[in-house]
């Protein structure tokens, strides 16, 4: 009875941890990058921890944020140097928001700002590394209501702002607009730069609406547990697409967000291919492993 009962228990232990990762590789990683706006107060109170919240449980996001950093390599902190921004690539996010700026307009930051366009770009493209396809949003940064700390607010609204617009063009990304909200509504940045806890809930309200009304045709992502495969062996394939996508499988049409458990005889390769307001498509190679049996 008490083999029985030892045996029981280990196979829910292996159900249980088996469940966990399943549900965990489809989940859609959110990587926050930016300077203390994005910190935060620690805990839940930042707009990364509520948009995590809003965007449930089909969501990972991470905070990646650190206090009084720059975009500019040649900034006081720059963010470039920090671990991490080092720890938001490893994390291979699927959706990046990176709002950056603030700290920028200092006057000891501002005197290089005819490199903040190239250095954006650069960092842009530093989560575009090996053939990596994260959505990238570009975040105008929350208006500052007073010079404080050296932050500038003519500067913020006159020179960051159309920049990071010009930013957004010119690298195919996107925008999550932190700034037009907040200009009638300072009480919710009470020291004049960074948001009260109520602030934080409507930056995670603006992020998580410009995520879920992204365009259409937009590959989240097409993953596998494994690509090798042996005789009698299976994967998963899973996929997710922005809503109102057209998705085509090996051109048969599937779902928006769905998953397909395949086995091979031989090498096989998946593809998918989407179209809606943007076309995309991502490939999966299966390798197919003789049995040594």
């Amino acid at each position: 009875m008490k083999t029985s009962a030892n045996l029981f228990r280990f196979v829910l232990i292996f159900l249980f941890t088996y469940a966990i990762s399943s549900a965990q590789v489809n989940k859609i990683r959110v990587a926050c990058v930016g300077n203390s706006i994005t910190q935060g107060n620690g805990g839940i109170n930042t707009y990364p921890a509520q948009l995590g919240l809003l965007l449930g449980n089909n969501y990972d996001v991470r905070n990646f944020g650190v206090s009084g950093r720059t975009l500019l390599r040649k900034g006081d902190y720059p963010y470039w140097k920090e671990a991490a921004f080092k720890n938001a690539k490893e994390f291979d996010p699927h959706i990046v928001i990176i709002k950056l700026g603030t700290n920028d307009s200092k006057p000891q930051n501002w005197i290089y700002k005819n490199e903040f366009f190239e250095d954006y770009v650069d960092l842009i493209n530093e989560f575009r590394k090996n053939e990596h396809k994260p959505q990238i949003f570009v975040a105008s940064p929350c208006p500052a209501f007073k010079i404080q700390w050296g932050i500038n607010p003519d500067i913020i609204r006159n020179e960051v702002i159309p920049l990071t617009d010009s930013i957004r063009k010119a690298t195919n990304t996107y925008l999550v607009d932190f700034y037009s909200p907040f200009l009638n509504r300072s009480n919710l940045l009470p020291d004049g730069i960074h948001p009260s806890n109520e602030g934080y809930f409507v930056m995670a309200q603006i992020a998580e609406s410009t995520i879920k009304n992204s365009p259409s045709g937009i590959i989240r992502y097409f993953l596998t547990s494994k690509t090798a495969l042996e005789n009698r062996d299976s994967t998963k394939i899973y996929w997710a697409t922005t809503p109102g996508t057209t998705v085509t499988l090996n051109e048969k049409k599937v779902n928006t967000i769905d998953s397909l458990s395949v086995s091979i005889n031989k090498n096989s390769t998946y593809k998918l291919i989407t179209s809606g307001e943007v076309a995309d498509s991502s490939t999966i190679y299966l390798q197919f492993v003789e049995s040594k049996k």
